[in-house]
């Protein structure tokens, strides 16, 4: 599996997660969420190139791997 960018929970898990697919499969962390209204991202990676972590995201087009559903 190939995770080129990630944005992550702001939470513990969301944190060990970012952590272990850096260092497993070296996915480059590029944005934070705060699981309330507020995503960080830096601006030059592109919104479809990410894969939301540890997060619920309801749009099917959005790529996501969440452990809370």
């Amino acid at each position: 599996m190939k995770i080129p960018y990630a944005i992550i929970n702001t939470d513990l898990d969301g944190f060990l997660s970012g952590l272990l697919l850096h260092h497993f499969l070296g996915t480059e962390i590029v944005g934070f969420s705060d699981s309330g209204k507020t995503i960080w991202k830096r601006e030059d990676v592109d919104w479809d190139d990410c894969t939301f972590i540890d997060m619920y995201v309801v749009p099917r087009q959005i790529k996501t791997l969440c452990n809370h559903m």
